[in-house]
């Protein structure tokens, strides 16, 4: 059987979850043609001028993608404790308090 390396795993399901995002997001053919045209034509490849801070997120989310353990892991190791049920809870319903902005289902257009 064939196999690869972990990281390199983890890069391509990246890219490849990126790639069909632009899928349900765009709103016409046209723009994710464009869309797509920005992601994969080596000439229109220009980082937008963004504060430092962005940029410092961005290299962050992908060292954790990279050198964390993937969800799998983490399930094998989980243990149920009142701690654990405790602390999601809170986290749900901070959630639900602080992120209470109105985002259209993904699936809206289809």
């Amino acid at each position: 059987s064939l196999s690869m390396p972990v990281w390199l795993g983890r890069v391509l399901t990246f890219f490849f979850v990126v790639i069909c995002w632009v899928l349900f997001r765009a709103e016409t053919l046209a723009q994710v043609k464009g869309i797509y045209k920005g992601m994969f034509c080596p000439a229109s490849w220009e980082l937008p001028p963004l504060p430092p801070f962005n940029y410092c997120l961005f290299a962050a989310g992908f060292i954790i993608i990279l050198f964390l353990p993937t969800v799998s892991t983490l399930e094998k190791r989980f243990k149920p404790t009142w701690i654990n049920a405790v602390t999601a809870i809170a986290l749900l319903v901070t959630c639900m308090f602080l992120f209470v902005k109105y985002s259209p289902f993904i699936y809206f257009n289809f």
